[in-house]
């Protein structure tokens, strides 16, 4: 793999959802954001909905949309309500996400990011979330400070979502390169690896961070538990 190459990965496998409140992300997300609107009162349900589990993954898992769905940034809902927010709507986004879905890099994600930016392999990230890029941009920035992603895009800002082709189709366009000069890995069999796979992209599935998968990945998948794993196997391509 030579410097003209990417590894492209969902947000889901660089960060994962810490389980540790005491009660469901809904009530503790919603005494958040009500913190810090005094002022006013709205129904939690007029905001937002949360599931709290996603078909197939494990708590310790990154919800993302259409299970994890935040209108924060639609106009129409404060026009229609009549709601005047104290905060901007990324802030209350922010504070709502925070709070329903605290999370933490993924073991061994930071060595492997720093190992790839020495190696001149240029990453970025494609993610099914549905909060807004700049939510999605913030908190990666917060929890990897060091990461060096050329480009973030988070499905809810687009009309397509893994596992379309489309969505990566744009990632190739922003990286200018060929599927073929891509890795994409991701821990979703359906969206990340089939749907990087449809389009010509190397698919990797990084299992670490789940612990229930009912799927079964296709034959010539390279499948890793460990950044670890991935970072071996680059090093002894680039020596």
């Amino acid at each position: 793999m030579d410097s003209s190459r990417a590894v492209h990965a969902s947000a889901l496998v660089v960060l994962r959802e810490t389980d540790d409140a005491d009660d469901s992300p809904d009530c503790a997300a919603s005494r958040a954001v009500s913190s810090r609107l005094p002022s006013i009162q709205v129904r939690k349900e007029t905001c937002c909905g949360v599931s709290q589990r996603r078909r197939g993954r494990a708590p310790g898992v990154l919800p993302t949309a259409p299970r994890l769905k935040c209108s924060f940034s639609k106009p129409y809902l404060y026009d229609y309500f009549q709601i005047k927010p104290l905060v901007s709507p990324l802030e209350l986004e922010t504070v709502f996400w925070d709070n329903s879905a605290p999370a933490e890099p993924t073991k061994g994600i930071v060595d492997l990011l720093m190992m790839l930016d020495k190696l001149g392999i240029r990453t970025s990230v494609i993610s099914n979330i549905g909060m807004s890029g700049v939510a999605l941009s913030n908190r990666i920035k917060k929890l990897l400070p060091d990461n060096r992603f050329e480009f973030i895009i988070a499905s809810s800002e687009y009309v397509f979502r893994k596992p379309h082709k489309r969505i990566f189709e744009i990632a190739l366009k922003k990286a200018q390169l060929q599927s073929d000069d891509v890795w994409y890995c991701g821990d979703n069999i359906l969206c990340d690896v089939e749907g990087a796979k449809a389009c010509g992209i190397t698919p990797i599935l990084y299992t670490g961070a789940i612990t229930k998968d009912t799927a079964t990945a296709p034959e010539n998948c390279l499948e890793i538990s460990d950044w670890q794993e991935l970072a071996e196997i680059i090093g002894r391509l680039c020596a």
